[in-house]
């Protein structure tokens, strides 16, 4: 995946991405190394060009292969030492589909 950064185009590899998080029109990209690229775009943008990624809050999707830990309440994603809220819209479809997936 090309992203553009800072005036530049970067390749990052779409399945190292451990999470997104959305600031309005921009997101933070968060990658399984604790780099964060600030980019131009929407969650809605992102979750349609990143099948693997998951919808877990309005403003969060994250990578559930990255995942450690799940609670009522919030995702805790490996490597990176934060926790990811899970929203109430999302919770029951979360648990339901994809809590296996979790390792």
């Amino acid at each position: 995946m090309i992203i553009r950064y800072k005036r530049k185009d970067v390749k990052i590899e779409a399945l190292d991405i451990s999470h997104i998080k959305s600031l309005v029109d921009y997101c933070i990209i968060t990658m399984k190394d604790k780099k964060k690229y600030i980019v131009l775009g929407t969650t809605k943008y992102f979750e349609k060009r990143l099948p693997h990624m998951k919808r877990v809050h309005k403003s969060h999707i994250v990578n559930l292969s990255h995942a450690i830990g799940i609670s009522r309440n919030t995702i805790r994603i490996e490597n990176l030492n934060i926790t990811v809220p899970i929203g109430r819209l999302y919770r029951k479809q979360l648990r339901k589909n994809y809590v296996y997936t979790i390792h």
